[in-house]
């Protein structure tokens, strides 16, 4: 049988447009051409409903501009007023949200307001500037205590998208009740879901609570004197006309008249109010037996300027035979791809941001970190002639090799050369003012584990098994939101309708078209969206007990990876998404509240990407334990004495112990056999900040095997479904399998989303109907 053809996927999220295989559709076939129309007809349907959810978003929820022309009109006070009833006041210190993301959290500090209302003003033809003052201690006191008691503005309505899929279920191109039947089965599974999480949330939270209630008493007098502080450090507007300038501050009724120590435009702030987030890759190399690192990639973004939007990492495998060449090996498919990855030694990561990819080193397993420029790829078998400019296509494409193996007198032998690649991490770096610089690490792979790391041990040798694992995770497709506070549901919404529609319009012209030609063309405009980031990052506030009072005051982050492994029952290869929360710092009225707001993130990461009830989940090892009338031990910051009384595993004690040299208390079980096995959760007795973790950094993972009809996977994933279809499936076979995406993930995301799953359903409702008209059964 011929290779089969395939499209490219958005940033290796498996949303393939459309594939075909050789002879699908050819002479002979009549009934394939009716069905070709009939599945063409029920993508155009399901575009032209995407794109009526859209037009009726109210857009001023989410865009500084649209906002500003609807309250066009009003007087500078109007529009500080109406600045002052919509976005709460919340404390902390320099610029994060900025003034969109202001606007869509409804809540930010005096600064972020000042940038909104400025920004407001200014699309109205006032002129306006900043202005900042430090306030007396009987003044910020009294503002804390009004913050403190002031619930946030409740979030806007929801637009009702029924009238539009009413419309859809009636259209003669689609099955209406199919795809009805489907939609409302997603959004009793979503409301269940949600319940059902709140009420492990409850449960949790509550224990979790009353094990640290004296450890987090003992520092709330310190969290509300930095509550205080961050207060004390106001900002509000001035207007100008006439060389006159007057006050305008959304705080007024609170703080009084004030006396302007510093003005400020807008763009001229101080380097000093900025927030910095670092995203950077880090290897990690055993040279004579100790270890090093090296930086291979780091970039960094404004917080403010990138908030909701999907950074994407990926490696360019520089020796890895392409997917083509290892079909045609013939033979077990499985065993050769393994066999491939497992040999790849040299790799070149990139990371982008819509158009923008940035890239610096690559890195070999002989220890090479060099400059990833096109020379010093081919040395390692990368194709000289797409260099760097072919990292856009290394990003979207999968796990597709982009060289020809490494040539020589024979592969490197890490285990007896002068060097070992140990470890590659993914750092995410914030830097806020006044603060000392935060770092979480992620480990993409770890070849000699943490106990050997913790003692600068590296003389362990890589086994086969740790190279096959090290191919794997280099091939992930690692994608990272950062954001500044909730994303508006309608702007999540919007992306989701917009890039669907757009995708499902080019597949429709395609099949119309039936010229024989291999794919669409990738329509302009197109945007890749990863729902589960999308869907915590709008949803994770809805969750857990009093949501509204959580407030985002530093730069979070989330991410995923999704990629194949050697399935983990032997047979064949799996799919495999993780999905974890990175930083989930936010501020609540109490340390208590951090509790539960940690809880419900811990809850939430596994809801997102429909993770089993595995042993990985804190949360659920928790609730187990909590049942069984097992005790966790609480353990303080840098009490390691305390740590290592337990019966806990190297590996596992050595990534504990690193949460408390970090100043964290722990609550962890009296027994921890092995890494796959470890969970703990960590807190910080200062705020409450709460995050259950394990050795994955705190991730679920979910495994879905490859030869069943799934719904989510990668490029090399779909091809490999692909050629386990048969040389001659069906069309609904053959467009069921490559539309890999829509499926489960509807009913995850939406389960996220809470109380804002009809959004969530609604801005896929047309897509997640469209498996269901033409999908095998």
């Amino acid at each position: 049988m011929p290779a089969p053809k395939w499209i490219g996927v958005a940033a290796g999220v498996c949303l393939p447009i459309v594939l075909s295989f050789s002879g699908a559709f050819g002479e002979g076939e009549g009934d394939h051409a009716t069905e070709v129309t009939r599945v063409a007809g029920v993508y155009a349907a399901s575009a032209d409903a995407l794109d009526q959810m859209r037009a009726q978003l109210k857009v001023e929820d989410f865009d500084v501009a649209a906002l500003a022309k609807l309250l066009a009109g009003k007087s500078p006070q109007e529009i500080a007023d109406w600045v002052g009833g919509h976005v709460a006041l919340v404390p902390y210190r320099g610029v994060l949200k900025g003034a969109q993301g202001a606007l869509e959290d409804q809540r930010g500090n005096s600064l972020d307001r000042a940038l909104l209302l400025q920004a407001l003003l200014a699309a109205n033809g006032v002129e306006a500037r900043l202005a900042h003052a430090t306030l007396d201690d009987a003044t910020a006191d009294k503002l804390l205590a009004a913050v403190d008691g002031t619930p946030p503005p409740a979030a806007a309505p929801v637009a009702d998208d029924q009238p539009i899929l009413d419309k859809l279920y009636a259209d003669p191109r689609v099955d209406g009740a199919k795809m009805k039947t489907r939609n409302e089965r997603e959004r009793a599974d979503a409301a269940t879901q949600y319940q059902e999480a709140n009420q492990q949330i409850d449960k949790i939270a509550a224990a979790l609570k009353q094990q640290t209630e004296a450890l987090l008493a003992a520092k709330a007098a310190d969290a509300a004197a930095e509550r205080r502080a961050a207060l004390a450090d106001h900002w509000w507007v001035q207007t100008g006309a006439g060389g006159v300038w007057t006050d305008l501050d959304p705080a007024a009724i609170k703080v009084g008249t004030l006396t302007a120590s510093d003005t400020f435009a807008p763009d001229q702030l101080p380097e000093d109010l900025r927030r910095t987030v670092t995203v950077r890759v880090v290897a990690e190399f055993s040279r004579e037996g100790k270890l090093g690192r090296d930086i291979l990639l780091s970039h960094d973004f404004d917080p403010s300027v990138i908030s909701g939007r999907v950074l994407i990492l990926r490696h360019r495998a520089l020796d890895l035979k392409p997917m083509d060449a290892i079909f045609a090996e013939g033979g077990d498919f499985n065993a050769n791809v393994v066999k491939a990855v497992t040999a790849s030694s040299a790799w070149a990561p990139a990371l982008a941001m819509g158009d923008d990819i940035f890239t610096d080193r690559l890195v070999a397993t002989n220890g090479d970190v060099s400059e990833a420029t096109e020379a010093n790829m081919a040395l390692h078998g990368g194709q000289g002639g797409e260099g760097v400019a072919g990292m856009g296509g290394a990003i979207g494409g999968g796990i597709a090799g982009l060289g020809d193996e490494l040539s020589g007198e024979g592969p490197y032998d890490e285990n007896t050369g002068p060097a070992k690649f140990t470890a590659e991490f993914i750092e995410i770096e914030t830097r806020n003012p006044g603060e000392t610089p935060r770092i979480e690490r992620r480990a993409l792979f770890d070849a000699i584990g943490p106990a050997a790391r913790g003692k600068r041990d590296g003389s362990v040798a890589i086994s086969d098994a740790a190279k096959t694992a090290r191919g794997f995770a280099l091939l992930d497709n690692v994608e990272i939101i950062v954001t500044t506070g909730r994303l508006s549901p309608a702007r999540a919404a919007g992306r989701v309708q917009e890039s669907y529609a757009l995708a499902f319009r080019a597949t429709a012209a395609w099949l119309a078209a039936n010229d024989g030609s291999s794919k669409p063309s990738m329509p302009d405009g197109f945007r890749h969206v990863n729902l589960p980031l999308n869907a915590f990052a709008a949803g994770r506030m809805t969750y857990g007990p009093d949501p509204d009072t959580r407030a985002q005051i530093e730069a979070n982050a989330a991410m995923t990876r999704q990629g194949l492994r050697p399935a983990s029952d032997g047979h064949g290869l799996s799919d495999v998404i993780t999905f974890d929360i990175v930083t989930n710092r936010v501020r609540t009225r109490s340390a208590a509240g951090g509790v539960d707001a940690g809880v419900a993130d811990t809850v939430a990461e596994r809801v997102a990407i429909g993770a089993p009830n595995t042993s990985r989940s804190t949360a659920v090892r928790y609730a187990t334990a909590l049942e069984k009338g097992e005790v966790w031990t609480l353990i303080e910051a840098g009490n390691t004495a305390a740590l290592e009384a337990l019966d806990l595993d190297a590996d596992s004690e050595a990534l504990v112990a690193e949460d408390l040299g970090r100043g964290y208390a722990v609550v962890v079980p009296q027994q921890i056999a092995s890494l796959d096995d470890a969970v703990w959760w960590r807190i910080d007795p200062a705020t409450g900040e709460t995050l259950g973790m394990n050795a994955l950094g705190g991730a679920e993972m979910t495994e879905y095997t490859i030869n069943l009809m799934i719904s989510l996977g990668n490029a090399a994933s779909c091809m490999y479904k692909m050629s386990q279809a048969g040389s001659n499936p069906s069309v609904g076979k053959q467009i069921g399998i490559a539309t890999c995406l829509i499926g489960a993930v509807a009913g995850f995301s939406g389960a996220l989303a809470g109380k804002l799953a009809a959004w969530q359903l609604g801005a896929i409702a047309g897509a997640n109907g469209v498996i269901g008209n033409f999908a095998d059964p």
